[in-house]
Parts: C-alpha cells; sequence; structure tokens
C-alpha cells in the first residue's frame, strides 16, 4: 500500500482491521460476505480509491453499483472528496463520467440503448407501485367482461371467492410478469394448482374429522340419513353444489355445532365441490389455468408498452436480455470497465447474477448469443 493512500486514510482516522485490509488490497475477483455494519460500502469507497492511486485505473472504467440512491451518492460524495484529497495527477474529468449508482439505474441504461427492439421508446417511465396495482386491477376487469374468457373466468370463479379473485389470482400474476416475458406461465399454474390442491387436502382433513365426530352421537333418523348420504360423497369425493346439512328442526347442540363449524362453511361458503373437480380433472384444468395466465400476462405487457413505464423488474429483466442478446451492446459495456464493484450483491437474484456474468465476460471468451456466460 502507498504511502499517498495511506495519508488520506490517516487525515480521515480510517483504521481498516485484517479482514477490510483483505478486501482493499484485492485486484481480484472477490467475494466478501459480511454482516450488517461490518462496513462493507465504507470499504468500496476506499478500494475505488486505491484502485485510482495505485493500479492507475481510470475512475471512469470501475463499475460500482449500490443497492440505494442514498448509498449510491454518499459513495460518490467520499470517493470525490479523497481524490481531490489526493491532489494532482487525478483525472477529476474521467470521474465525471464514473459509473457510481443504483443496480435499478444502471439496468435502466442499458434497457434504453436496445429498447428500440422490443417495441419501445428510449424514453422509458418508472411504474411506481400505486400505478401498477391500479393498472393491474383495470385489465382484469377487462379480462373478466370479456366474453371470449368464459371459459377461463369460469374456472378462475370456481376456485376463488369473488373477495379473493383480485389478490391471489391477478395481482399475484402481475407482480411476476416482466415485459421480456421471463416469467413461466406454465410453473404459476402450477403453482395456483399446488395451493388449491393443499387447500383441498386441508378441508377433506377437517370434513373426516368431523364426519368421524358425528358417528359417535346418536343421530335421528333423518339427519342419520343425511350423514350416511354425505359420508359417501366424502369418500367417493362426488360432492355437489346442494351437498350440505340441513339442520332444520335439529336441536342437539353438539351435532349443530359440528355442522356449522367443521362441515357446511366448507361445503357451502368454501366452495369445497368447485375445488374437488378441480383438482379432479387436473390435466385440462390446469391447461385452462395456463391459458388465463398467459393471456392475461399478454394485457398486461401490451400496457406496459402503450404507457411506456416499465417497473423495477421489467427493466432487470429487458438489461439482461439485451446484454444476452446484443452482442455488440455487450462488448461495448463490457469494454468500459476494468473493475465491477457491487455493494449488497444478491447471490441469490438470478438476473443480478447474469448481469455481473455478461458484464465480467472475459475478453478472450467467444460470446455467443442468447447465452449467459458461466
Amino acid at each position: 500500500m502507498k504511502e499517498e493512500f495511506k495519508r488520506i486514510m490517516d487525515l480521515e482516522g480510517f483504521c481498516p482491521n485484517d479482514e477490510q485490509l483483505a478486501v482493499l488490497d484485492s485486484s481480484k475477483n472477490s467475494v466478501v460476505s459480511a454482516g450488517a455494519g461490518a462496513g462493507k460500502t465504507a470499504v468500496l469507497s476506499w478500494r475505488f480509491l486505491r484502485l485510482v492511486l495505485e493500479e492507475n485505473v481510470k475512475p471512469e472504467e470501475i463499475l460500482t453499483l449500490t443497492f440505494t440512491k442514498k448509498a449510491a451518492a454518499e459513495m460518490r460524495e467520499r470517493i470525490y472528496k479523497r481524490l481531490v484529497k489526493a491532489g494532482e495527477g487525478i483525472d477529476m474529468e474521467s470521474f465525471s463520467r464514473a459509473t457510481i449508482s443504483t443496480l435499478d439505474s444502471f439496468c435502466a441504461q442499458i434497457a434504453r440503448s436496445d429498447a428500440l427492439s422490443y417495441g419501445l421508446s428510449r424514453d422509458i417511465g418508472n411504474l411506481d407501485d400505486r400505478t401498477a396495482k391500479e393498472m393491474a386491477e383495470r385489465l382484469a376487469y377487462d379480462f373478466l367482461k370479456n366474453e371470449e374468457n368464459s371459459e377461463e373466468v369460469n374456472l378462475i370463479s370456481s376456485l376463488f371467492m369473488p373477495s379473493e379473485v383480485m389478490d391471489k389470482f391477478f395481482l399475484k400474476i402481475a407482480s411476476k410478469v416482466t415485459l421480456t416475458g421471463e416469467y413461466s406461465a406454465t410453473r404459476i399454474s402450477e403453482r395456483f394448482y399446488e395451493i388449491v390442491s393443499n387447500l383441498y387436502s386441508e378441508q377433506r382433513e377437517t370434513l373426516s374429522e368431523a364426519f368421524a365426530q358425528l358417528s359417535n352421537l346418536a343421530l335421528t333418523p333423518k339427519l342419520s340419513e343425511q350423514y350416511s348420504r354425505l359420508l359417501t360423497c366424502l369418500e367417493d369425493e362426488s360432492f355437489g353444489e346442494k351437498d350440505y346439512f340441513n339442520l332444520s328442526g335439529v336441536r342437539d347442540q353438539e351435532v349443530k355445532d359440528i355442522v356449522n363449524t367443521s362441515i357446511n362453511p366448507i361445503l357451502k361458503e368454501k366452495q369445497h365441490f368447485r375445488i374437488q373437480n378441480y383438482v379432479k380433472n387436473n390435466d385440462r384444468s390446469a391447461g385452462l389455468l395456463q391459458k388465463a395466465v398467459e393471456k392475461y400476462a399478454a394485457m398486461i405487457n401490451e400496457e406496459k408498452r402503450i404507457l411506456g413505464l416499465l417497473s423495477f423488474s421489467d427493466v432487470a429483466s429487458l438489461a439482461v436480455c439485451i446484454l444476452r442478446d446484443n452482442l455488440e451492446v455487450r462488448r461495448i459495456f463490457r469494454s468500459r470497465y476494468r473493475f465491477i464493484m457491487i455493494d449488497e450483491f444478491q447471490d441469490n437474484n438470478s438476473l443480478q447474477k447474469d448481469l455481473l456474468f455478461l458484464l465480467s465476460e472475459r475478453e478472450d471468451a467467444k460470446s455467443e448469443s442468447g447465452r449467459v456466460p458461466t
């Protein structure tokens, strides 16, 4: 570590520990795992300075990405002040061109470079949460009113109560759909089937326990007849819309409590027969549900194009698609940077990982369109 760098650290009273020093001195690919308050952001800013002072790296050749605007602004300010303290020989004009920004902002820069190929203008706007929800709800109502979607609507209505269909179906789809189609309608519909199937199993378990409790009670002949018929429906999985207990004239409070608490609410209000039929007819129902997902997703994406508004997920997936498929754009962005530093990197986020791999592809590698380098 050279004297000039040590001098600036001493001026600010920065005394790195051994682990922080290892990060500062590293010029190789490094992953640093550290908890909150460990000084990750501060160490990155000092590493930026060392690369400029000791490795003769121009500030504009370092890509520095953070998670928040506040962190990006603070890092830029810190680095600027330290470069000023370093005095002569520092290319401050190069620093004015340095990319120190949020991941979202950088992805938007990439997205604008080839937005026209995806039917978008370069003037991409931000789709905020409130606007996104209003758009999703408006398009959901259009979907439900369209007679061409009658089959899909009937299926959706059989799976969700009217009060649930927006939050549990349409808004969940809208949150997963990206403009580039980097989502799986098959996986989404399979997930819905899994949820409904689990609900069906839970309801059957509750019904079985309730029927077992009734079997231990003295039932009137009329009630016993109902019990036998409905028990057969439970065993054969053959409940119909009007299959539930009629408690008219029943005085036994224990029987009424069991039926009103654990049986009739499931058979009547939760429409158990519809969930039963969906699970039993899985092949056809799953295909129809996937069709509904694809139709609604297409409506969402078309509206985004018309409005010119993209969510953060849209921008990130679009940036990765452009770098993956457009070799010239990939070459331009890749050649700009000798070093990449990402603060708060989400290693379980496939989009972030793909973005990093695309930007850090080796110069001598044979780039392939449509493929993310390993």
